[in-house]
């Protein structure tokens, strides 16, 4: 009985950091999911022919700074202070080379043990949630941002269509976080049911132990040299 409860004593732990860092990301993608939706909007205000170049262009700044909030985001931390969508990496998720936002993390998270022998992988990686495909190949969402947010500030007609073809990757975009916020769901439904698995066992656990009469060693071993003497 003591060692099934020190095992479940590991287990609650373990749980308890997958469900922490869980909840970040859960978090995490609700703010990306909020950052893809206003970028929507302004797209959709950007495509009206009444729109002029400079207002295209102040859409436009705001587009970047949208960029840059997911970039922050992106590079989020867990409870160990590790990068959240990073991986097993320890420093950023994203950087800027130069040429754009490119993932620097680790394509690998390690599973976290909670119990009866199952597991559950305590987070996402980056390319899980920002990088998809469109009729045009691979991309990911800080290109598309980035982009879009070039051809608002260049101004012309290029303006305009760029803010018409942005919403369908946009929208595919979007579709690849709510995806993520399920899977993401899910695993924290499935810690909450071993924690209640858990639970019920620690019940059993203790009134087996009751059965028996307790497991108060120290009274146990007392009574039983207090019985030599007569044996």
């Amino acid at each position: 009985l003591a060692r099934n409860e020190r095992i479940s004593t590991v287990d609650t732990r373990n749980s308890e950091l997958a469900e922490a860092d869980l909840t970040l990301t859960d978090e995490t993608l609700g703010s990306i999911a909020d950052v893809v939706v206003r970028v929507r909007e302004l797209a959709v205000q950007a495509a009206s022919s009444t729109l002029s170049d400079a207002q295209r262009s102040v859409i436009g700044t705001e587009v970047a700074s949208l960029r840059d909030n997911l970039v922050l985001l992106a590079n989020s931390r867990n409870i160990s202070g590790h990068a959240l969508l990073g991986g097993q990496a320890s420093g950023a998720a994203y950087a800027d080379n130069g040429n754009g936002i490119e993932f620097v993390g680790s394509g690998a998270l390690t599973p976290v043990e909670i119990g009866e022998g199952q597991s559950v992988m305590p987070g996402l990686t980056g390319p899980e949630v920002f990088e998809f495909d469109t009729a045009n190949g691979a991309t990911d969402l800080f290109a598309v941002l980035g982009n879009f947010a070039a051809a608002l500030s260049a101004g012309g007609d290029a303006a305009a269509q760029a803010s018409s073809a942005v919403l369908s990757d946009l929208d595919a975009g979007l579709e690849k976080v709510t995806t993520a916020q399920t899977v993401i769901g899910s695993r924290l439904n499935w810690v909450d049911l071993m924690s209640e698995r858990r639970e019920v066992n620690a019940e059993r656990t203790a009134d087996e132990r009751s059965s028996v009469g307790g497991a108060d060693i120290a009274v146990t071993m007392s009574r039983l040299q207090e019985t030599l003497p007569v044996l």
